[in-house]
């Protein structure tokens, strides 16, 4: 019998940095009233970037390098803000998200966190247009992985805008067609063999 899949959103293996802390009581009570948004770093307002976004032509060159000036302006961002923000805790600034959706990840943790708190993550993708992603998430599972020592925390995303959430349904969809074109080449490689 064939299983489904009943989640929203196509997920998959990754390994991706992210910063991971639990909310505070006044930041829980932020996220239980709807404004989670609130407590991300750039909260409600624009880029400079996305203002001249919508003047674009679509398609165009100038459409180009407009993207490839957004991708070094979020990656300078995110450069300034650890040096002007350094992490407090030194010993594991860093978690890393092994499984990613549009609505949920996996990240593994040296430290258990309490099913149904709030966390502020900040994950970091790489070779996404938007490199960071500011989110709120709620635990959901916490699993105790034996032989590492460390815990494997389920979370859902519980606040994120929009087009962050494309940039991640984006990553999952093209990390997946390179699974299948690898896939598809050793399957050919194998048929040739024979």
């Amino acid at each position: 019998m064939e299983s489904t899949n009943r989640r929203e959103f196509v997920r998959t293996r990754v390994s991706y940095p992210a910063k991971v802390r639990v909310l505070e009581q006044e930041e829980r009570a932020l996220v239980e009233q709807g404004l989670g948004v609130t407590l991300f770093r750039g909260g409600d307002n624009p880029e400079p970037l996305e203002e001249f976004e919508t003047i674009l032509p679509p398609g165009t060159e100038t459409e180009i390098i407009y993207k490839c000036f957004k991708s070094l302006n979020s990656k300078l961002d995110f450069i300034i803000e650890q040096l002007t923000f350094p992490p407090q805790d030194q010993e594991e600034p860093f978690k890393e998200v092994i499984e990613l959706s549009g609505s949920g990840f996996k990240f593994k943790s040296s430290s258990p966190i309490q099913e149904g708190a709030y966390l502020k993550v900040d994950l970091i993708l790489p070779s996404a247009l938007q490199f960071k992603i500011e989110m709120i998430a709620q635990c959901m599972r916490l699993d105790k992985d034996e032989g590492a020592n460390r815990y494997l925390i389920a979370a859902r995303i519980i606040d994120i805008d929009e087009r962050a959430r494309d940039a991640i349904i984006e990553n999952v969809f093209r990390k997946q067609r390179k699974v299948i074109r690898k896939q598809k080449q050793r399957k050919d490689d194998q048929g040739s063999a024979n």
